[in-house]
């Protein structure tokens, strides 16, 4: 004769584990190497901007991609989701500048205060020219005191500790 108490005691840990075998493996991410479905749209973010060159992510996740449209340098920055962050550039997430020509690539760094250092070609920034290399605070706006007067293309970026 069956004891119907050991069967069940027995049988409701089985079958939570089951539940969590089957129920779980739909909560599991993607494989890498996979679009994230959470990311922009199905995994992808197109916003019209031109061409991203650099993409550079923050301590906070917001990604900052710098590049090119027509004749002017884009600087942009999503929120992890992919969503724009309007608290950067005024609101609509982007900084635009007008260069003149788009013949550059462009390089950008985060600095571990928030500032943003883009590279490559002439710039000019709220309508303040910039030899080859600009900085923005975190929040779009240019950093006015920073002009190291590169007087050629920069094709790379990279931070020292200092």
């Amino acid at each position: 004769m069956r004891n119907t108490k050991t069967y069940h005691a027995i049988s409701a840990p089985m079958l939570a584990l089951l539940a969590l075998l089957l129920f779980g493996a739909t909560t599991i991410t993607a494989a890498p190497g996979d679009l994230d479905p959470t990311f922009g749209i199905g995994g992808r973010l197109i916003d019209g901007g031109g061409f991203a060159h650099d993409v550079a992510v923050q301590s906070d996740g917001k990604i900052v991609v710098v590049g090119g449209h027509l004749a002017d340098l884009v600087v942009a920055r999503y929120n992890p989701n992919g969503s724009p962050d309007v608290t950067f550039g005024f609101g609509t997430g982007k900084v635009i500048s007008d260069l003149g020509r788009q013949e550059y690539e462009w390089n950008i760094v985060i600095q571990p205060d928030g500032k943003i250092v883009v590279g490559g070609g002439f710039i000019t920034l709220d309508g303040n020219p910039r030899s080859r290399i600009g900085r923005l605070n975190s929040d779009g706006n240019l950093d006015l005191p920073f002009d190291p007067g590169a007087n050629s293309v920069v094709n790379t970026l990279a931070l020292q500790a200092d």
